[in-house]
């Protein structure tokens, strides 16, 4: 019931600043596509471009301080589609585009990839461009 007192000190930190992530979408990417024209008459005319696949890669984003990342890929106008919109890696597809006759027809998607640590954001954009021409068989 009785015992000789005991003296604790209590030293209290500061808590350590968070930093915020960094966010690596990786490199801009092209992929050339061909579709195949007609003629008739002096009139030539292409069909577009099948939508093609191209593969994002964010794993090169990282946390100064060790803590783990949310994910998420988005584009301005909505019109890919992600194979995992919320993971480090993930494939996505675009929709068909124009060709024209033995030019390329460049169309360009604005792709970003956001990280998240639970209290602050980063951002990094990478450009996917898919070079359309239309070809005669």
């Amino acid at each position: 019931l009785y015992s000789a007192p005991d003296l604790v000190t209590l030293q209290v930190q500061a808590p350590t600043a968070n930093h915020p992530p960094t966010a690596n979408a990786g490199s801009n990417q092209t992929i050339e596509a061909t579709s195949e024209c007609t003629t008739q008459d002096y009139v030539v005319d292409c069909a577009p471009c099948s939508g093609v696949k191209f593969e994002l890669d964010g794993t090169a984003s990282y946390d100064e301080d060790g803590d783990k990342l949310a994910y998420a890929w988005s584009d301005e106008d909505n019109e890919l589609w992600y194979g995992g919109q919320y993971l480090a890696w993930t494939e996505v597809i675009t929709p068909a585009s124009e060709a024209s006759f033995e030019e390329p027809n460049d169309t360009l998607y604005n792709v970003t990839l956001t990280v998240a640590d639970c209290e602050t954001t980063a951002t990094d954009m990478v450009v996917l461009t898919v070079s359309c021409t239309g070809e005669l068989p």
